[in-house]
């Protein structure tokens, strides 16, 4: 072979070597079915990964929704539910760095609009908003009465309305038992004088006697000292005797007609004192924690709108008013300059201080000395009550003191960084010292709350101060968990979503909204068995759920004082749903609704109305489906609105009768959809 070769040309014998090289490295190389990188060493498995990666990048098997990931297609399209153009789910299976975790780079974070905020401490005050009413205060009262039966001659005082001082004279009346008195009397001081000189001391005695007996009947028929020394003076009897005011103010009753016979006793005028009236309030047992004695309250009144008056409680009633759950509040209010007028309605608020754990701080009243009777008698020294002569104690022995010294400021947390679902409420706190190229990782965590205050609630389990929450977005992240599968506030188990898209953190899933975790996902068709109960509380739970359906409908058509009659009417039937006509299990969802309808009623805006009717959905769709509804014609849906509250949504309607989202209104009236429906006792038979 060498010899050949060498006689060839040198460029041949090049190609000719080439070309055998090559053949001869075909033959002793595997043969394969394809190209594939061998899966048995370790550059081959990573190439097979590279190669998978690739494949999902370029070519997704699975395309969801991003506001409904129950819905997955084989490829792209549109949501069969909401119409919105379906997105590729990421197979990389989610992160590494926890279950309930999930890391955002810098523009994730701005695109899916995520703010942040410290976990701190310091002081606040909770406002409670109250409704009412001025009135007469009862104490400035006062009824000029006949004192004796006579005959009213001449009225001074002849419309209500009419401003007196103490002494003025009312009325004139004639009364045989009063000329008769003032004879007496007369006589009576003719014989003190004859026996004056006398030297016989016993009858000077019964002469004096008879004087002082004399006075003290005119005195017990309503006349004055003045009176009688102008009797005894004149020497004769006055046929009409006048009626002078026992105290200065207005008259605001008027019984007595001129000419009028009238008996002993009778009312003639009543006239209050109108410088100081009270402002009768009515607090709900959510808030009745919030008031305390002594505390200041500031109301507006329609007649001067912008202008804020002042005024401290006085009393708290001990008992609760049945008819309509409130503890009636009084407070005094100085009305020197005469603005302000009985029967006016009023809407007050009065804020509180929040220390510690959530507790209200009560009104410094350390080192006053109090009445017991009349608390409102407030003093810096001991001494009497001016009202009932009883001796002032101490605020401290009346229990008015309460040491607050070892509280110090709630930890607080923007209302709008916890996600609330019933008995939990669960935040994002991001993981300090972990940000990688300008990502933050974010871990989902159960917390207990206090009360809210203001913008901010209370903190009493799960946080530290200094950490770092999802302030704004926390929905967001969360329905990001659902997607990859994760547990989450909707899918405290995890494996909801398959998987999230690439890119950034997706709408979630909201199909279900606050407070609905432990009903079946919307869309479930699976029957919750009803219990035994009566028909009378099923028909008084139609009642309720029609109700609520109106409720819905006022705030569909952005008619407040529509929803303001329906929040009455819920009242009024929520009232007679206790005892032993109600199931026990029932009693929970009841008092929820309670409480929330009870808040509903001081709602004075629709936005504060809407956040409220989202809380009453859950117990009133428990009670729905446990025990069923009578009296309905048609049957009951929930409907479920992924945008609404910044969440997502839900709320019951009739079935079939289309979208009308009520915490939208005009703005957005078709938002939303049926998700299932609720049938009636009836449709169960």
């Amino acid at each position: 072979m060498k010899y050949l070769l060498s006689l060839l040309p040198r460029p041949t014998t090049i190609l000719l070597v080439l070309f055998f090289g090559i053949l001869i490295g075909r033959c002793f190389t595997p043969v394969t079915t394809d190209s594939a990188p061998d899966r048995g060493t370790e550059s081959g498995m990573a190439a097979m990964a590279h190669e998978q990666d690739h494949q999902v990048e370029t070519s997704p098997e699975v395309w969801t929704c991003s506001m409904h990931p129950s819905v997955q297609m084989p490829g792209p399209g549109s949501c069969p539910l909401c119409g919105m153009d379906l997105i590729p789910l990421d197979h990389g299976g989610g992160s590494s760095d926890g279950p309930r975790t999930l890391r955002l780079e810098e523009g994730q974070k701005a695109i899916a609009g995520i703010r942040t905020t410290r976990v701190e401490r310091r002081e606040i005050a909770h406002e409670v908003r109250l409704v009412g009413k001025l009135a007469v205060d009862e104490t400035a009262l006062a009824t000029l009465s006949a004192w004796v039966g006579g005959r009213l001659d001449r009225l001074y005082v002849d419309y209500t309305g009419l401003k007196v001082r103490a002494g003025d004279h009312m009325a004139e009346i004639y009364s045989p038992q009063l000329f008769h008195a003032q004879e007496e009397l007369i006589v009576a001081v003719e014989s003190a004088r004859r026996f004056a000189g006398n030297l016989d001391e016993s009858l000077q005695k019964i002469s004096h006697s008879t004087v002082v007996a004399a006075r003290k009947k005119l005195a017990l028929y309503g006349l004055t000292e003045e009176q009688m020394v102008e009797i005894v003076e004149k020497g004769e009897p006055s046929e009409q005797i006048t009626l002078n005011a026992p105290i200065g103010g207005t008259v605001i009753h008027r019984n007595a007609v001129e000419g009028q016979y009238v008996v002993e006793g009778a009312p003639l005028y009543t006239i209050a004192d109108l410088e100081q009236l009270w402002l009768e309030l009515d607090v709900y047992e959510s808030d009745l924690p919030w008031v305390r004695y002594g505390q200041e309250v500031q109301f507006e009144v329609d007649a001067w709108p912008g202008e804020s008056f002042r005024g401290e409680i006085t009393f708290l009633d001990p008992v609760l008013d049945p008819a309509t759950r409130t503890v009636h509040v009084r407070v005094e209010i100085d009305n020197r300059d005469g603005r302000l007028r009985p029967e006016m309605y009023v809407r007050a608020k009065l804020q509180t201080m929040v220390h510690g754990m959530g507790e209200p701080a009560p009104v410094d009243l350390s080192g006053k000395w109090m009445c017991p009777m009349h608390p409102e008698i407030i003093t810096d020294s001991e001494g009497e009550c001016p009202i009932c002569d009883m001796p002032l104690e101490t605020s401290e022995s009346l229990g008015y003191v309460v040491d607050m010294t070892d509280q110090g400021p709630p930890l607080l947390i923007p209302i709008s960084a916890p996600l609330l679902t019933g008995d939990r409420a669960i935040v994002f706190v991001q993981r300090p010292g972990e940000e990688l190229h300008g990502a933050s990782i974010f871990e989902a965590r159960d917390i207990v709350l206090g009360p809210r205050a203001g913008d901010f609630f209370v903190v009493k389990e799960g946080l530290e101060e200094g950490e770092i929450v999802v302030s704004r977005g926390a929905f967001t992240i969360d329905s990001e968990l659902q997607l990859r599968g994760k547990p989450s506030m909707m899918a405290p188990k995890g494996g909801g979503g398959g998987g999230g898209h690439a890119g950034m953190p997706g709408m979630g899933d909201a199909s279900q909204g606050e407070g609905m975790e432990d009903m079946p996902a919307m869309g479930d068709k699976e029957d919750v068995p009803q219990e035994e109960t009566s028909a009378r509380f099923r028909g008084e739970n139609g009642k309720l759920l029609m109700a609520l359906t109106d409720l819905g409908e006022a705030m569909a058509s952005d008619d407040l004082i529509a929803a303001q009659k329906v929040v009455g009417t819920m009242t009024v039937i929520l009232h007679p749903l206790h005892g032993e006509a109600i199931p026990a299990s029932a009693a929970s969802d009841l008092e929820t609704l309670r409480t929330a309808v009870a808040e509903a009623a001081k709602a004075i805006q629709l936005d504060d109305l809407r956040v409220v009717f989202d809380r009453m959905q859950a117990p009133a769709v428990a009670l729905a489906k446990r025990y069923g509804y009578l009296g309905l014609e048609r049957e009951l849906a929930i409907f479920h609105c992924p945008m609404a509250l910044e969440r997502g949504a839900d709320w019951i309607d009739f079935h079939g009768d289309g979208t009308r989202n009520p915490y939208y209104g005009a703005s957005m009236l078709k938002c939303g959809s049926e998700t299932m429906t609720i049938p009636g006792f009836e449709q169960q038979q």
